[in-house]
């Protein structure tokens, strides 16, 4: 897809009234998402629930909640994804930022993608419905609007994923698949690099070990992973990046001849 789904054309009028569905608030935000496109989890936790309590489609069509890992507040402690055409995860599944959830198209109130917050497992069910429909702690305008300035987390061995990618020696990340290890600076400023701190940092699993190189007398290394590469340089002797200390991301064309055949 050209964006992400959430960055298409929203209706935000929540908690306006009645909502066209019934005589309650407007408890959704509306994208108007092309059809066909994968609708994705926007933060890291459980799919708690799809459609209602007995696996029928609900009236407004099919819908993935999920149960967040860090709540938003006290109340808001869910997301949910609905006015789906297809369901593409399933109960229990852990997801993070990014995992495909559904797919947005035709639906029975031919709305566009709803996104919302909730403070219960399944979406629209339960007596946390009527109790905070159109509360201000579950306006989801504000979490998306965050959206475009999404911060790097930590990840580490508390992460979800961590096992699934990595084992842990004194301090020292062995990475599962690729056998390549990542230690030191640059290991501090890898783990840095995560879209919520349970996705595996945005430069992926390395492909090399550190790499040694000199020049004028100073001394650094290289590291190379599946998206880029980050240069240990504490002196600066190679390059530098504003914003960044000892370890940056370095230019590909400059390290390039530096990465292993």
């Amino acid at each position: 897809m050209s964006q992400p789904w959430y960055k298409y054309p929203r209706i935000d009028d929540y908690a306006s009234y009645p909502d066209p569905d019934g005589p309650f608030p407007k408890p959704d935000s509306n994208i108007l998402v092309p059809d066909g496109v994968p609708i994705t989890a926007l933060a890291s936790g459980v799919v708690s629930g799809i459609n209602a309590p007995d696996g029928s489609q609900p009236g407004f069509g099919q819908v993935v909640t999920v149960k967040l890992d860090t709540p938003l507040n006290p109340i808001a402690d869910h997301m949910a994804y609905l006015h789906l055409n297809q369901i593409s995860c399933s109960q229990g599944q852990r997801v993070t930022f990014g995992t495909p959830v559904g797919v947005a198209g035709p639906n029975p109130q031919n709305a566009g993608t709803g996104f919302a917050l909730y403070h219960g497992d399944y979406y629209g069910f339960g007596s946390t419905w009527a109790q905070y429909v159109g509360s201000p702690e579950l306006n989801p305008v504000p979490f998306l609007n965050s959206l475009g300035d999404i911060s790097m987390q930590t990840f580490g061995p508390h992460s979800s994923s961590f096992a699934g990618w990595y084992t842990v020696h004194d301090q020292i990340w062995q990475c599962i698949e690729t056998s390549f290890i990542i230690g030191h600076g640059i290991l501090a400023a890898y783990q840095q690099l995560s879209i919520d701190g349970n996705a595996l940092p945005v430069l992926g699993l390395p492909t090399s070990n550190e790499i040694g190189w000199e020049k004028n007398g100073k001394r650094g290394v290289v590291q190379f992973f599946e998206r880029g590469c980050l240069v240990y340089d504490p002196a600066h002797a190679e390059d530098s990046q504003p914003g960044f200390n000892d370890v940056y991301f370095g230019k590909t064309d400059q390290f390039l001849p530096f990465k292993p055949k």
